[in-house]
């Protein structure tokens, strides 16, 4: 076996222990885990919308949007 092969071997296996130790030795279930992901994720995105626009935009939520839509289809079938 060569060097780089030898290499990738190890790394695989490395991230493999790894991955096992971080699944026995998680502080949190599975599923509390991910609410604290997303719920990270989501002040991040809200962060950087506020950099970027200066303040979060106001987003369309599915009812408003399906409104939008239906009065659209109005005007434009109205004239």
């Amino acid at each position: 076996m060569n060097t780089n092969a030898k290499l990738i071997v190890g790394v695989l296996v490395g991230a493999a222990l790894g991955s096992i130790a971080a699944l026995l030795l998680a502080p949190a279930t599975g599923l509390r885990t991910r609410k604290n992901i997303n719920k990270k994720a989501k002040k991040i995105v809200k962060q950087i919308e506020g950099m970027v626009y200066g303040k979060p935009k106001k987003r369309l939520s599915t009812a408003s949007a399906t409104s939008h839509a239906k009065n659209g289809r109005a005007s434009v079938s109205s004239r």
